[in-house]
């Protein structure tokens, strides 16, 4: 309220903690349980687990608890962010410098995020907004001031919207069909270009930023489109398929949205989102279905509820065989799709040898 923070604060018996937690932030154990952390956290692996300081506990201060779960929030973070690049690292042989960028085009404001990364770890790393996409210029404007201010990159990957196919993007509304960006670009800047769907990218950089999945589908449903976009990692590998369209559910897209449906789309999308988790939902059911994944990440703003979307599945597919479900911002989208159009480049520079 009066902080502006979005916090929520449940509480739970010790016995019901393992089954609640996943769906929570962080994890607080009262001074009287504080000798189960260790427990907790070898269990919760991944989360952050706290003891409440006794102090703070008796006097029952909240701004200083507050306080308290903030640096400590912070702190893990950090820590978990140099585990993370640790982590990457670790299968990194090359020195390569990777130019990774993120174009997650909208019909509102597109969003490109671009990033240096060496060794797995990013040295340059900026965002810019478009309220109208120039799809080659905007993209061509991105790499020549890197350029300037780098010197030098190995390699370029670039994560997009739209199925891609031998270097084409089929994304029509923004870039021409006709055009072999890839061959263009390398062309144009000298290095090997890696060109990925974003939600293809999304799926690898969210499961190798964590070890608890190895079978996670990824949708996106921004304003403006008519279908959603899927990326799905099974078994721990990233899936494409022979053409690159796996996950294009938009060839799908009329068995699932009605005449109705279709006329009132842009009232859907617009005034009334009460709707759209239905949509989404039948969408899903044809993801669940083929690759049975244990997690799915949504990135939408037309559907923050997951509970929603669950609850409508359940009326077709039996509650036991459904997946976990958690929801991705847009910034932590562009953070999961820059780090897997890192490691697709610095794949697609080794298979080059």
């Amino acid at each position: 309220g009066l902080l502006s923070l979005d916090f929520k604060f449940d509480a739970v018996p010790f016995h019901k903690l393992y089954s609640a937690a996943f769906d929570y932030s962080v994890i607080l154990l009262a001074p009287q349980i504080a000798y189960q952390a260790k427990a907790a956290q070898e269990v919760l692996n991944g989360q952050l687990v706290l003891k409440i300081p006794p102090k703070v506990f008796a006097s029952y201060d909240a701004a200083e608890m507050i306080q308290f779960i903030r640096a400590e929030l912070d702190s893990w973070k950090k820590t978990a962010a140099e585990r993370f690049i640790a982590k990457v690292r670790k299968g990194i042989k090359s020195d390569a410098k990777i130019l990774s960028i993120a174009i997650m085009p909208s019909y509102g404001q597109s969003r490109i995020a671009y990033r240096i990364y060496e060794k797995g770890a990013p040295i340059l790393d900026e965002t810019v907004i478009k309220n109208k996409l120039n799809y080659i210029s905007d993209l061509r404007d991105i790499l020549d001031t890197v350029a300037v201010r780098c010197k030098k990159f190995d390699a370029i990957g670039i994560a997009t919207g739209g199925a891609i196919h031998d270097g084409h993007v089929d994304l029509k509304r923004f870039i021409s069909p006709e055009i072999n960006l890839q061959k263009l670009l390398e062309e144009k800047y000298g290095v090997p270009v890696t060109i990925t769907n974003n939600l293809k990218s999304a799926a690898l950089g969210y499961y190798v930023q964590q070890d608890r999945y190895e079978n996670i589908l990824f949708v996106s449903r921004p304003v403006g489109y008519r279908a959603s976009g899927l990326g799905l990692v099974i078994n721990g590998r990233m899936i494409l398929g022979a053409h690159n369209i796996a996950g294009e559910v938009k060839f799908l897209s009329r068995e699932f949205l009605t005449d109705e449906d279709m006329e009132n789309w842009e009232k859907y999308q617009n005034i009334d989102w009460s709707k759209v988790p239905e949509i989404i939902a039948r969408e899903l059911r044809a993801g669940i279905s083929v690759v049975d994944p244990e997690l799915i990440c949504i990135r939408s703003e037309m559907t923050p509820y997951l509970r929603t979307i669950r609850d409508r599945l359940k009326v077709y597919i039996p509650e036991e065989y459904l997946p976990e479900f958690v929801y991705v911002r847009d910034e932590e989208m562009a953070e999961y799709v820059l780090l897997g159009q890192m490691i697709l480049s610095l794949e697609a520079l080794e298979a080059r040898k």
